[in-house]
């Protein structure tokens, strides 16, 4: 989706909540000003910041949501584990352990980690195709 394309998308899709319009204007626009690669590991708490905006944390991640979503595709979602056995990003099968078993395996040594749910952490990356 082209950058204009995308900006009409969020114009039409929010206009009835415009302080979350400009949040996603605001977003859009610093992100396409680098290659995609500069923004791998975006939080919460990054994706606010890049707002330029004073949105309630249940906005933030509405608008990450929105931006995430398949309409849009700005975002793309991944998982990593920070704790006692390290800090790496989670596959996919991973992140399935991790939410419905709340366990995962190490990806080098293979050792079952238990008790993860505080250990795993959502973050975003830019959709390198979503702003062609």
């Amino acid at each position: 989706m082209s950058y204009q394309k995308l900006l009409e998308t969020v114009r039409t899709d929010l206009e009835s909540m415009p302080n979350l319009v400009s949040a996603c204007e605001m977003i859009i626009e610093k992100i396409s000003q680098k290659d995609a690669k500069a923004w791998q590991h975006l939080t919460f708490a990054s994706i606010n910041s890049l707002s330029d905006s004073m949105l309630t944390p249940h906005d933030v991640v509405r608008i990450t949501q929105y931006l995430a979503g398949e309409r849009v595709g700005l975002f793309k979602t991944g998982f990593e584990y920070i704790g006692e056995e390290g800090q790496f990003i989670l596959d996919s099968e991973n992140s399935y352990y991790a939410y419905h078993e709340n366990a995962i395996a190490h990806p080098e040594t293979g050792k079952l980690i238990e008790d993860v749910k505080n250990d795993v952490f959502m973050f975003f990356t830019v959709n390198e195709g979503a702003l062609k």
